[in-house]
């Protein structure tokens, strides 16, 4: 047999919520499925990602046949109605399970903090980093996940979506994703 040495691990958390949301006249049971992205720092920290929700109506304390309760809203509050409350529900849902949420999450890092964070993932760790043409001038970036994501916080006018090769990458192959400008925010220090 061969040698065989582990590399390395992508950790990843994956976390069932149950919510109840009280709309006066009737009730919503919610199942939230999320899952949490390791940060890649020394101490825990997740990028939480919603995958799915799941409701389950109720009125008078009974539950409810999903396309029947649809149908009855759509009669009492308009047709079409009952998207817009679904996507009302959904956003007020994810905006509360973050808050809640047992994971430290990026989601929840005030602006100060996650300037620290970069800061200090941009001095300690290693990225890659590649050059390309953004409004018109040429620009050193970075488009490694975890920079993006706390830059996003910390300073969302340096992450832009850009069309060049991935950072580090030998391929000539160039894709629209999110790169972080790193002229801009090291020539601000």
């Amino acid at each position: 047999m061969k040698s065989i040495k582990k590399v390395s691990e992508y950790t990843t958390h994956q976390v069932s919520t149950k919510f109840e949301v009280d709309c006066d006249m009737f009730q919503v049971e919610v199942d939230v499925y999320s899952r949490g992205e390791d940060m890649g720092f020394e101490f825990k920290l997740f990028n939480v990602h919603v995958e799915d929700m799941d409701f389950e109506f109720k009125m008078g304390g009974k539950h409810c046949n999903y396309n029947g309760f649809k149908e009855l809203y759509e009669k009492l509050f308009g047709e079409g109605k009952f998207v817009d409350f679904n996507k009302e529900l959904t956003d007020y849902v994810e905006k509360e399970f973050l808050k809640n949420t047992s994971l430290p999450c990026i989601q929840n890092l005030s602006v100060e903090k996650a300037r620290e964070y970069l800061s200090e993932l941009l001095a300690t760790s290693s990225y890659a980093a590649g050059c390309t043409t953004l409004f018109d001038k040429q620009i050193a970036y970075t488009d490694k996940w975890n920079i993006i994501e706390l830059a996003g916080i910390a300073e969302p006018d340096k992450v832009h979506i850009a069309k060049c090769k991935r950072a580090g990458s030998s391929s000539d192959n160039e894709y629209d994703h999110s790169i972080f400008d790193l002229d801009a925010y090291f020539g601000n220090k």
